[in-house]
């Protein structure tokens, strides 16, 4: 299977576990949103971009990515310099994963949680 028909696979899988608002690919309106970074020098693009809400959700595209031979990345706050958070065929953006809960003692933070401002 050719990278672009093992994307073309993926992007299918997904599309059946995921809302269709949380799967985007080149093309699509809310591409950019997803692949802009702070630093305008990295312009690296990946071939798919899903925005979990759900750590299943999440746990479901690395497994699929896995199946299918896709690279992946994750992409946290996008703060990061080089823009290794855009590597790989499937970028993981964890921007809608924001609960914070505590769980007696413990903190659950989400991947996509950032500071709090008041």
């Amino acid at each position: 299977m050719s990278s672009a028909q093992a994307i073309d696979e993926l992007a299918r899988r997904l599309s059946e576990r995921l809302r269709a608002d949380r799967l985007f690919r080149p093309g699509d309106p809310s591409y950019t949103d997803t692949t802009t970074l702070w630093n305008g020098a990295v312009t690296a693009r990946p071939s798919l971009v899903v925005r979990p809400r759900t750590s299943v959700e999440a746990a479901a595209a690395v497994t699929s990515a896995r199946e299918f031979g896709v690279g992946l990345s994750v992409r946290g706050g996008g703060h990061d310099w080089a823009g290794r958070a855009l590597r790989g065929g499937l970028v993981i953006d964890l921007g809608s994963m924001r609960d914070v809960r505590v769980e007696r003692d413990t903190a659950v933070i989400g991947g996509g949680a950032g500071p709090v401002t008041s």
